[in-house]
């Protein structure tokens, strides 16, 4: 492998941004980063004009220093008239989106380097939210050059977990429902896939409905039981919030597996447990599962088709392991999600099929076929 070159796919995400690669033996391998993680936070936190970090250590600061730390900055790209004014210097969407595609792609070479390769990172498909536009489109390909990157192609989410779901299942006509609910963007698109093609058939989104909305509920639960009880909401004070936030994330995630949890509130040197079961947990988020279950509903409507005409439903996105979100889409669809995919992986894994043939082709006839019609529609 003294020829290596690697070629990557990015998954630029709102909340967790991820890179991979296919490996010698044909394999897709998530690069974890310097942090050992498999997936990095998009956010970024600047200590100075000339000093920022991206990722776990911008999250650690970015209650206390909300005023210097940027996220969900993809809800912005391809918005020319929004700029950031962070110490004195202005940023535009691109140039906070290529610090954090910078970050993955020095964690790509360290890995490489890890291994004993001496090699850059340099050629990377992107993967964008199917409704984004030409104006995003352009941002996000930018961005991706800012970071030194040589963007090979900007690709739909849902295909590339299409990919990534039907690179061993070619030849098998069907209808494939991918329900995206990430940190904080939410799609629904359908998809056809037929022989060796991969054609979107209706899509639509909310850039402002994600895992963040969840957490958001239980970290207002907590703190109006805390306020009731000692008369101070811990969300006024940016180092007890920090803390209900952090503790916040780990219960939602244990709320997947267990009944209960106990949520620790400490503020104004008082300290509370709060208990949490699943059922609040689930009553607090009625009102966005309906919207989850309104638009799933609404694309199936502009697709003319019925749960029927459905084969298989994929689930997209860190915050659909929630048990309510698999057991809403069960309950409509009358279909089991499939688990042929991670919902975290498979995007960048799916970029990193699509960016592995073009580079390399090898016949993989459904990446083939796809970059074909994108070459001729020049979406490159």
């Amino acid at each position: 492998m003294s020829d290596f070159k690697p070629v990557v796919g990015i998954d630029l995400g709102t909340t967790f941004s991820g890179i991979a690669y296919i490996d010698e033996f044909d394999k897709p391998v998530l690069i974890t980063n310097q942090e050992n993680k498999p997936i990095t936070p998009s956010v970024v936190n600047f200590y100075d004009q000339d000093t920022f970090v991206v990722g776990d250590e911008a999250v650690n600061r970015m209650i206390a220093d909300k005023e210097n730390t940027v996220s969900f900055i993809k809800r912005r790209m391809g918005d020319s008239g929004f700029k950031l004014n962070i110490h004195g210097k202005v940023y535009t969407p691109q140039e906070i989106s290529a610090l954090i595609l910078k970050k993955l792609k020095r964690d790509a070479e360290a890995y490489f380097q890890n291994q004993g390769l001496e090699v850059e990172v340099k050629d990377a498909v992107i993967t964008v939210p199917a409704y984004f536009g030409m104006e995003q489109r352009g941002a996000t390909k930018q961005a991706g050059e800012l970071a030194g990157l040589n963007v090979l192609m900007i690709i739909n989410e849902p295909t590339a977990a299409a990919l990534a779901f039907g690179i061993n299942k070619l030849g098998k006509d069907q209808t494939v429902f991918v329900f995206d609910l990430g940190g904080g963007t939410f799609d629904v698109t359908i998809l056809e896939i037929k022989g060796n093609e991969i054609n979107m058939i209706a899509s639509d989104g909310d850039p402002e409905l994600g895992g963040k909305d969840w957490d958001d509920a239980l970290v207002n639960c907590c703190s109006k039981i805390f306020k009731e009880k000692y008369g101070e909401d811990p969300q006024d004070d940016p180092n007890s919030y920090q803390e209900l936030y952090e503790r916040v994330l780990k219960a939602k995630l244990s709320l997947s597996k267990l009944p209960k949890v106990q949520i620790q509130v400490s503020h104004i040197g008082k300290r509370d447990n709060i208990e949490i079961t699943r059922e609040i947990f689930e009553d607090l988020s009625k009102d966005l599962l309906a919207q989850c279950k309104s638009m799933s509903e609404r694309v199936l409507e502009k697709a003319n088709k019925k749960w029927s005409d459905i084969d298989t439903v994929l689930l997209v996105g860190g915050s659909t392991y929630m048990p309510m979100v698999r057991e809403m889409i069960k309950s409509i669809s009358g279909k089991e999600p499939s688990t042929d995919v991670n919902p975290d992986q498979c995007v960048a894994i799916g970029a990193a099929y699509l960016a592995h043939e073009i580079a390399h082709p090898r016949g993989c006839s459904c990446c083939e076929e796809y970059f074909r019609r994108e070459r001729e529609k020049r979406i490159i």
